[in-house]
């Protein structure tokens, strides 16, 4: 029979099920590693969440002094899942307003472009977070379309999906094939030329869902995807086949490490899950905290996941230690920003209204800005700097050192 130790301690509530700690081992065995995506720019942050495992680990140091560095206003709220940012230190993002634009690393405009007319609000089926390829070229999905943009600013190809894509579902392999959840439910899959290699449907309900929920992410492997739908989620081949299934009540988050396994949440039933590459269920816990449905969670460098809740709580990846963050005890309606982690194992989340904060498992109160800001998709972390987006009015793209 296990026992359930409870220690208070500053800043922390420790639940522990287990004397050991895989993180204070001399072998972690599941510590991370980065994985090799050949398709994409080697980059820090290339992408949404950073990779295609879409756990927002950067294997690059992040911010020191906890100061807003730069700040740029594109006279338009930016739109998207977030930001991309190539190893120079460029950065691109998408306006909500159709526009695709790039920043030079002083924040300044590189150029801007127009890519579709799209509509001057926020709705669903409309935009993401740009994808930088090995080439250079920056790879973007506007509403309906799918865009191919030179380093300069220069459209170079465009293609029309067959329908409108599901706001900011976009994800590619490693031999550059992309996909995507269109807004009828399906499972696109376009090759490097922009021509459809299959589209498919879940065998109950839909894929996708909700806002970021219905990003598909990767195994390491690069074979696999995981897609969240409406009943089930997925393990689909880069082929098409869906390979299993398992049921999920509802709409979730989901991010993999680079061992391949599965981490995800339910927001109504507060249970968190860890499944492997097969689908097999490892673990499931069950905490009462209220967790917010939309906010991606992240993983550090030692493997423990953190998910956004009332407060920060970090898991340990063999389900047997949790770590409560009282630091950031606000109100969980306001943790609206996706989960971060840099290299040192810092985490970085906005909370509209309050601020930027930085925490880690020993240190969870290490700095906080505080904004009026109303950020609710992902920052990135790359070269020194945390980036993220502000959706007030206008809008703003910060740099954080």
């Amino acid at each position: 029979m296990r026992k359930l130790l409870l220690l208070l301690s500053t800043g922390w509530l420790v639940f522990s099920i287990s004397c050991d700690n895989p993180t204070k081992s001399k072998h972690n065995p599941y510590e991370q590693h980065p994985i090799e995506w050949p398709s994409l720019a080697k980059s820090p942050w290339p992408m949404y969440h950073g990779n295609p495992m879409g756990n927002g680990l950067s294997f690059s140091p992040g911010p020191t002094k906890g100061q807003i560095k730069w700040s740029y206003t594109p006279g338009f709220t930016p739109g998207g899942t977030g930001l991309a940012i190539d190893s120079a230190g460029n950065v691109y993002t998408t306006l909500m307003n159709g526009n695709l634009i790039s920043l030079t690393p002083d924040g300044r405009l590189n150029w801007n472009v127009k890519l579709t007319n799209y509509p001057p609000a926020f709705s669903k089926n409309g935009v993401c977070c740009p994808m930088i390829l090995k080439t250079g070229q920056i790879v973007v999905i506007e509403k309906d379309s799918i865009f191919i943009v030179n380093s300069g600013g220069y459209i170079e190809k465009a293609v029309k999906l067959p329908n409108n894509f599901q706001d900011a579902s976009f994800q590619i392999d490693k031999t550059g094939n992309f996909y995507t959840v269109l807004s009828d439910g399906s499972l696109l899959s376009i090759d490097r030329n922009l021509n459809t290699r299959w589209n498919i449907f879940a065998e109950e309900g839909s894929f996708g869902g909700y806002s970021t929920s219905h990003i598909p992410v990767f195994l390491p492997s690069g074979q696999m995807l995981v897609v969240p739908g409406t009943r089930n989620i997925y393990g689909i081949s880069t082929q098409g086949d869906i390979l299993w299934q398992q049921p999920c009540n509802e709409i979730t988050q989901v991010i993999v490490d680079c061992l391949g396994n599965i981490y995800y949440h339910t927001a109504s039933d507060s249970l968190i899950i860890a499944r492997n590459s097969e689908g097999k269920l490892r673990w499931k816990l069950k905490y009462p905290v209220k967790m917010k449905y939309y906010s991606r969670p992240t993983i550090a460098p030692t493997g423990w996941i953190i998910f956004a809740a009332s407060n920060l709580l970090w898991v340990s990846p063999d389900g047997e230690n949790i770590k409560i963050s009282e630091y950031l005890s606000l109100n969980y309606l306001n943790m609206n920003s996706e989960l971060v982690c840099d290299l040192s194992g810092t985490v970085y989340s906005t909370v509209s209204g309050y601020g930027i904060y930085a925490s880690s498992i020993n240190e969870p109160s290490q700095w906080k800005i505080e904004q009026a800001i109303n950020a609710c998709i992902a920052p990135a972390v790359a070269i020194g700097i945390l980036y993220f987006l502000d959706w007030n009015v206008g809008g703003k793209i910060y740099a954080v050192e």
